[in-house]
């Protein structure tokens, strides 16, 4: 199965809010017998997504977070349908793991089903990923040593995370927060921080 990390911005965070970016890049296993074995990534796909006709929600909140008006998506963004049957050829059969899964996912279903495009794909959560990679570095060796590495894991993944807002910030924009999620895997692979 194809691993993507992902990440939307939208029209807002009502009910009837809209992609209105996406970003996605597809995370290649260099060693598929090894677990947690990640080492590749393709590069950051992105697109402004021009709102189809009846979708109307906007925040002027959410502008302000993002930083994208929709005068700037009518302009430069892709039409819905092409940016749709984009979308689906890179996430179709995949695992896509998001930040805001419920969020995200809800928007890209919003994209499909309004455009007619289907896909089927998976949308979970970036933090299970990044247990996932990380456990190659943390072997419990009985039930106590389990908990302890846990919780040492999860210290070391929030420090990892710390780091990577210096160099790659999230900036609510789906290319960086994505290229954020990037170098946070690139170095949980690597190892713990000394």
């Amino acid at each position: 199965m194809t691993t993507i990390i992902l990440d939307c911005e939208a029209s807002s965070l009502g009910r009837d809010g809209y992609p209105i970016e996406v970003a996605w890049s597809v995370v290649e296993p260099a060693n598929p017998e090894r677990a947690g074995s990640d080492t590749a990534a393709s590069a950051v796909e992105e697109v402004l997504i021009r709102p189809l006709p009846f979708w109307t929600d906007w925040d002027p909140a959410s502008e302000a977070v993002h930083g994208i008006s929709r005068a700037r998506l009518e302009a430069e963004g892709e039409a819905a349908e092409i940016a749709a049957r984009r979308i689906a050829e890179a996430l179709d059969g995949a695992l896509v793991y998001t930040d805001a899964p419920s969020f995200d996912g809800r928007w890209l279903r919003r994209l499909m089903n309004d455009t007619g495009v289907e896909a089927a794909f998976r949308v979970a959560p970036i933090q299970s990923y990044l247990i996932d990679v990380s456990d190659v570095h943390f072997v419990p060796t009985g039930p106590l040593d389990a908990m302890l590495l846990d919780k040492r894991q999860r210290d070391w993944i929030g420090r990892v995370v710390e780091r990577v807002k210096t160099t790659h910030p999230r900036t609510h924009r789906a290319g960086a927060d994505v290229r954020h999620y990037l170098e946070v895997l690139r170095l949980l692979r690597a190892g713990p921080l000394e």
